[in-house]
């Protein structure tokens, strides 16, 4: 899934056997889980996430090229962008955690028989 700059990513905090991770939407559609809280890539601070962001930049990359980049994705708590971040670590790769993530949910092409 590709990322637009302008459209609105939500958060939601699940908790699963007592283990916390984050699921990302954008434009309404469950994209990925993550582990830990999105940090600001000069501060280091974590970022909240309770709320909703809006997408200033993104590029897609994932993987060992976003060990040593840290512009691939900027967000803003702003429709307007003009307080837009860098997230350290960038663009997240897409991961649907099972345990986080109810499949029913989501439309998805199954591609293994090709």
């Amino acid at each position: 899934l590709g990322l637009i700059p302008g459209h609105k990513l939500t958060i939601q905090k699940v908790t699963r056997s007592g283990q916390t991770k984050y699921v990302l939407s954008y434009a309404g559609q469950v994209r990925t889980v993550i582990n830990e809280p999105f940090k600001n890539a000069k501060t280091d601070e974590e970022l909240d996430m309770s709320k909703e962001y809006h997408i200033c930049s993104v590029t897609q990359i994932w993987g060992e090229a976003r060990v040593s980049n840290t512009d691939h994705l900027s967000i803003s708590e702003s429709q307007l962008g003009n307080d837009c971040v860098y997230v350290k670590g960038g663009n997240p790769k897409v991961d649907l955690d099972s345990e986080f993530v109810d499949f029913s949910s989501l439309s998805m092409i199954d591609l293994s028989e090709l």
